[in-house]
């Protein structure tokens, strides 16, 4: 297959979205299809085309803001565009808000069949504007992508049947060609024998990955651990980066609580799974979260926050890894508990690692490209029918 992915953004792999798409890409790169890549900024992958769009200003205010969610958004160039998806079998849209709906209608004169995936909630655009618990902007959100992106395409793929659920029920629809497919997590992610670091040897771990960000809602981990019995003896790591790391900080100094937020590379994050003793997730909005079933998968008992906007809760074995909905005073309860039950804390790594085993990162990528092949066919015989 020629396959031609237009991503309005890309880049550092700092985030779900890229994580999947730049895993997608080199999947198929290596099962020798043609892959051509439309984007803003992204590093050279072997056997891949990238066609780079220029960046996109808004205005001093809205490119601030961008920066500081580290999102470059693409420019649009028709000439470049009809380049890339000239002779394709399909294109793929990963990443929907901005230049893809002219792409769509390029396509459709074309005849190129199109596959958008959905990777953004609602709330992640609304909670730049304070309106993240809106539902009638929420609403209003789901229904422009929509209208704008996926009524016009060929195949929908959904990371988790959470999110079409949500994106069904706010829309009032039913997806014609839905495809509910985990982005899945690397076989590097796995148990293996570590230390801590010695500095870190008489320290209970606690380990919360992912963007530091509103939907993230990192600061009631902050306000649990100093609400803990065992809070000097609790180190907190946050693993990640994003617009909200300033004002985290000052939380963590405000608090006196033994806390770093620090980036690291997807082979560090392994080492640091495995030497950490519990995983806590407190996002109120997440539509699947890789970084978290990473940790899962290597047998780190979890902690999740129980969200009904925020698809990882579902994951839960039973009530001991369910804290309630923005209550630091329980899920400090919650931390305690796994301080004290050691034993229920490795009996449970155990099992949680046994449930991942089915998140294949490998088999996932199979289905995508069965995706791919299959609305290849449908649409090849609708346009015979026509």
């Amino acid at each position: 297959m020629i396959i031609t992915i237009c991503s309005d953004v890309l880049g550092k792999e700092n985030n779900g979205t890229t994580i999947a798409t730049m895993n997608l890409i080199r999947y198929l790169a290596s099962k020798g299809h043609e892959v051509r890549v439309v984007a803003p900024s992204m590093e050279k992958v072997k056997n891949v085309k990238l066609y780079r769009l220029d960046v996109r200003h808004l205005g001093k205010i809205l490119d601030n803001m961008l920066k500081n969610n580290q999102v470059v958004l693409a420019k649009y160039d028709e000439e470049l565009f009809k380049k890339a998806i000239d002779g394709a079998d399909i294109v793929d849209i990963p990443f929907s808000i901005g230049v893809s709906e002219k792409v769509i209608d390029m396509c459709k004169e074309k005849g190129i069949p199109v596959v958008a995936s959905m990777h953004l909630q609602a709330e992640n655009v609304s909670s730049h504007f304070g309106l993240i618990d809106s539902k009638f902007v929420n609403k209003l959100i789901y229904n422009s992508y929509y209208k704008r992106i996926y009524s016009k395409v060929d195949s929908v793929h959904f990371p988790t049947q959470f999110l079409k659920n949500i994106f069904e029920s706010s829309i009032q629809k039913t997806i014609k060609y839905p495809y509910v497919i985990s982005n899945g997590v690397s076989d590097r992610f796995e148990r293996i024998n570590t230390v801590k670091p010695k500095e870190l040897e008489d320290k209970f771990i606690i380990l919360s990955t992912g963007r530091i960000c509103t939907e993230k809602n990192q600061k009631t981990l902050v306000d649990a651990i100093s609400k803990s019995k065992y809070k000097d003896m609790i180190k907190v790591i946050f693993a990640g980066d994003g617009p909200d790391k300033e004002s985290l900080l000052k939380k963590i100094n405000k608090k006196k609580i033994d806390a770093n937020i620090e980036f690291f590379s997807r082979d560090e994050i392994v080492n640091v799974i495995n030497y950490s003793d519990l995983y806590v997730h407190t996002a109120i909005i997440d539509l699947e979260s890789i970084a978290c079933l990473e940790a899962l998968k290597c047998g780190l008992t979890p902690i999740f926050m129980d969200s009904k906007r925020s698809a990882p809760h579902l994951f839960a074995i039973d009530d001991r890894s369910l804290s309630k909905y923005k209550d630091s005073s329980d899920l400090a309860k919650k931390i305690d508990y796994f301080v004290e039950h050691k034993e229920e804390r490795l009996e449970l790594s155990r099992l949680y690692e046994n449930k991942m085993k089915n998140m294949s990162q490998k088999e996932c990528m199979e289905k995508m490209e069965e995706m791919f092949m299959e609305t290849i066919d449908r649409y090849g015989k609708e346009s015979n029918l026509l």
